[in-house]
């Protein structure tokens, strides 16, 4: 699967009011700061993640695409390309024309992950008992090529993390996103997939397509074989 530069631009380049409207088109559940598309197939499925904020917003301006080194940046000395999560959208909305109704996954977009993943947690209060079926959770939102990151404790599962990167994806460190919380709070694994951008948060951000692309055909591996694949996190046990 290719991406075609002029489609990510212009994901990129929307509006956030523009992109919440794109975003409920193709999701069938709508919250204040979150929408979920609940597949054909509900049981035995994984959930995809992408915020739709960025810390940029609708300041973002002068973005343009570099053919000679095929990277997307702002021209810009204020502002980046918004990225992150820009890049996570696109790619869930690509995923989705590209799967069959048979393949699609649940797909989830939040609001305000850059202001603590406030989107997240109402996520998980309103649809809390439909996302507590999926088998675990795949983010696209995070920096580099062919990396993932964990949040709660996923690393201790052998059997996830060699599920995971035998797709040839490495696992390395990372903060903080929505799916830090998702995970703690239902008790179901996720990894944060890179989504092919560098530099986030400053106006030196830039994209590569080709990376997106790449992420894109790995992630729609592991859904094609993600079947009987359900990894839970061990329940915490809290005395109050």
């Amino acid at each position: 699967m290719k991406v075609r530069v002029q489609e990510l631009l212009a994901i990129m380049q929307a509006s956030k009011n523009q992109i919440c409207e794109l975003v409920k088109k193709n999701t069938n559940l709508h919250e204040e700061m979150s929408w979920l598309y609940v597949p054909k197939r509900r049981k035995n499925n994984i959930c995809l993640v992408a915020h739709i904020d960025t810390v940029w917003d609708d300041e973002r301006k002068n973005l343009a695409y570099d053919s000679k080194n095929k990277v997307i940046y702002s021209k810009s000395k204020i502002t980046g390309i918004g990225a992150d999560d820009r890049a996570g959208v696109y790619s869930l909305l690509k995923i989705f024309c590209e799967l069959s109704n048979e393949e699609k996954p649940y797909m989830l977009f939040t609001d305000y992950e850059e202001f603590g993943g406030l989107g997240a947690f109402e996520a998980v209060e309103k649809f809390g008992d439909i996302l507590s079926d999926v088998n675990f959770f795949i983010e696209l939102d995070r920096q580099g090529s062919r990396e993932f990151v964990t949040y709660n404790g996923e690393e201790a599962n052998k059997d996830f993390m060699d599920f995971v990167t035998s797709f040839g994806l490495h696992h390395a460190r990372g903060s903080f996103s929505d799916i830090a919380i998702t995970g703690e709070m239902l008790r179901i694994a996720g990894i944060n997939v890179s989504s092919g951008f560098y530099f986030e948060h400053t106006p030196q951000e830039i994209l590569y397509p080709k990376i997106v692309a790449d992420s894109i055909n790995k992630v729609m591996d592991i859904i094609r074989n993600s079947r009987n694949k359900a990894f839970r996190l061990p329940v915490v046990e809290r005395n109050y």
